[in-house]
């Protein structure tokens, strides 16, 4: 009989709970990381501020970046 550890143990109770409820428990620092997530124009993906593409999409998240990147493309496509 093979023994489990106090953490598969501890994981174990939390899926049971979880699949008991379906309620997910919350973590502490959940309100920190909230004020810091977008959500994709592209796809509906949520996603942390400040990335240049989403990273379930890969569209770019802020237009003036995606303008400067087809700008840019495009003068090295005329060359």
């Amino acid at each position: 009989m093979q023994t489990m550890s106090q953490a598969e143990i501890d994981l174990e109770f939390m899926l049971n709970e979880f699949l008991a409820t379906g309620d997910l428990q919350t973590l502490p620092t959940d309100h920190a990381v909230a004020s810091d997530l977008a959500v994709c124009r592209a796809c509906g993906e949520t996603i942390r501020n400040g990335l240049v593409r989403c990273s379930e999409c890969h569209a770019f998240t802020r237009l003036e970046i995606e303008a400067a990147y087809r700008d840019k493309v495009g003068k090295r496509q005329q060359a």
